[in-house]
């Protein structure tokens, strides 16, 4: 492979060349790598050029060591991979807390509140407290579902997004008293679970 190599990148300079001597255009870069006398592999810029001498053309090459140059323009694309990865990771891990949150609330919270508010109404006791009670819970069950609904829609995750997306569609047209239509495709989306979760909260 490496024999090959050379091999490739000997005809390409040497086609470069050719262009420079006919005409064909006024410089060209050549990227390659060279073997220094002491077996070190070094990458490399030849930069050429035809120049008038008498009547010829004569071909004026330059070699630039870009080795250090290609070094650090690829610690710094792996330095900003790293911190895409990291950003990426504190997102799933957010969304993730929300979703654990979202879940405690809808179903925790909300089942206590609504085992309460059926045993208020089973009750036989004065019927005005009975019922401030139960409009209280009401106004809570209320908060509760839309504090989960604003953490992390369980529909996004049990449903999907097209689904999501129609209910937040239709929760702000309610809230706002504003016509809001949607255009969604048939199918859902094929979009793994951290696409539909920007895609929903961009929504």
């Amino acid at each position: 492979p490496a024999r090959k190599d050379a091999a490739d990148r000997g005809r390409t300079l040497r086609a470069a060349v050719q262009r420079v001597l006919e005409g064909q255009t006024l410089g060209s870069i050549v990227t390659g790598r060279l073997t220094r006398r002491d077996g070190e592999l070094r990458e490399v810029e030849l930069a050429l050029a035809a120049l008038p001498d008498h009547g010829q053309r004569v071909l004026q090459m330059v070699v630039s060591d870009v080795t250090e140059r290609r070094r650090e323009a690829a610690e710094l694309e792996r330095s900003r991979q790293a911190l895409r990865d990291l950003s990426a990771s504190v997102v799933e891990a957010r969304e993730e807390e929300r979703r654990r949150l979202s879940r405690e609330l809808h179903d925790e919270l909300g089942q206590r509140l609504t085992a309460l508010k059926i045993d208020l109404a089973n009750l036989k006791a004065d019927a005005a407290p009975v019922a401030a009670m139960q409009t209280m819970l009401d106004d809570t069950l209320a908060s509760v579902r839309r504090i989960a609904s604003d953490l992390r829609p369980l529909m996004l995750d049990d449903l999907g997004l097209t689904a999501a997306t129609e209910w937040l569609a239709r929760d702000a047209s309610r809230r706002t008293g504003i016509a809001v239509h949607t255009r969604l495709p048939l199918a859902e989306p094929a979009v793994d679970q951290r696409v539909a979760t920007a895609l929903y909260r961009m929504v």
